[in-house]
């Protein structure tokens, strides 16, 4: 190659290659901003990403403070709601109860105005001069309406305390009276209204409340008062009386004794029989007995003591039965409670007819 033209060709080669490393440099330093440029804009995006985040976090959580809050004020509707329910229930309760106090008032004043019936009030007279009588100043029947069935309708009943400083007004739908004449005793019974105590006033109990009265003449109760006092009982000395007629002479008594002993002897129950004693005989029954029941030893075996002792026939099923009501009965094992309603001990071998005879005819028969 000629020295000139290899000049030339290095000349070129160089210029070439010079021009390629700048071109290669100029592109390196583009991609290299360029890649700073897609790094700042993934920093960038990074950053949106987590303020996007965050901000989704504040509002889920706003949202859930703005749930609780919602959740709270409909407690507080609710509760108030229902305060005001039981408001209005308590209002309308009053409102009844005022209704029905007015209309109380008015009845009263109404009553306050009418007199009491003149057949009422010569019961009510009658009444408190029976109380006074008895020295019972403390209670007074200020008003009555009605006597029905027994009893006075919506009455008025102030009873004073002992003290007389303290008061208890009674107004009741119903006053009946009732008689103990064994204890002397009279109960005045309320049913429906109310009691006003020392300024507190309740319902009368539903199974109704009494007062009662110590130390009454009864007799005298009820010479005054025979359609409205209802007695139960017997007065003392007519009970007395009563047993006075009924008391038997020795001779009598032991005859009986000897009759019932010889009945018992003719069953077949394994055991001698003796009466012990007896009070008085009343309608066939043997008052306050005693019995006693001896084994073929001779010793005794059982024994019983009774309110009442009789001889109970069955026509049907042709049987007779000791009938002992209302005490003890003892055995070698103890003690048994005889009730009211009766134990009966049978005879065996003896007929209702045997009976009869052996007793003339005091037997209770059974149907």
């Amino acid at each position: 190659m000629r020295p000139a033209f290899r000049t030339v060709f290095l000349v070129s080669a160089a210029a070439v290659f010079g021009g390629a490393g700048v071109y290669w440099r100029s592109e390196a330093q583009r991609t290299a901003l360029r890649n700073e440029r897609l790094a700042a804009a993934a920093d960038e995006a990074g950053r949106g990403r987590d303020a996007a985040a965050s901000r989704a976090r504040e509002l889920e959580a706003r949202l859930f403070e703005r749930e609780a809050e919602l959740a709270a004020a409909r407690d507080q509707l609710t509760a108030a709601l229902t305060q005001v329910e039981a408001v209005n229930t308590t209002l309308a309760r009053e409102q009844g109860e005022l209704e029905r106090a007015r209309a109380d008032f008015e009845q009263r004043r109404e009553r306050v105005r009418a007199p009491m019936p003149e057949g009422v009030r010569l019961v009510v007279v009658a009444i408190d001069e029976c109380l006074a009588r008895d020295g019972l100043n403390g209670i007074k029947l200020l008003d009555a309406r009605a006597l029905r069935d027994d009893a006075l309708r919506e009455v008025e009943v102030l009873e004073s305390g002992r003290d007389h400083r303290s008061a208890t007004l009674w107004t009741a739908e119903e006053l009946r009276f009732a008689l103990d004449r064994a204890t002397g005793e009279l109960a005045l019974r309320f049913r429906g209204g109310t009691v006003l105590r020392d300024g507190v006033s309740r319902p009368i109990d539903p199974a109704g409340e009494s007062i009662l009265l110590s130390g009454v003449d009864g007799e005298h109760w009820e010479q005054r008062l025979p359609s409205l006092v209802i007695a139960a009982g017997e007065y003392p000395v007519t009970v007395a009386a009563r047993e006075a007629r009924e008391a038997l002479d020795p001779g009598t008594m032991e005859s009986w004794r000897v009759r019932l002993e010889t009945l018992l002897a003719n069953a077949t129950t394994g055991k001698r029989w003796r009466v012990g004693r007896f009070r008085i005989l009343r309608d066939a029954y043997f008052v306050d007995a005693s019995i006693h029941g001896y084994g073929q030893d001779g010793l005794l075996a059982e024994s019983a003591s009774a309110r009442r002792l009789a001889i109970e026939i069955d026509r049907d099923g042709g049987s007779v039965a000791l009938l002992l009501e209302d005490g003890v009965l003892r055995k070698p094992g103890g003690e048994t409670t005889i009730p009211a309603t009766g134990y009966r001990m049978l005879l065996p071998g003896v007929t209702p007819r045997d009976a009869i005879d052996a007793m003339l005819g005091l037997v209770i028969d059974r149907r």
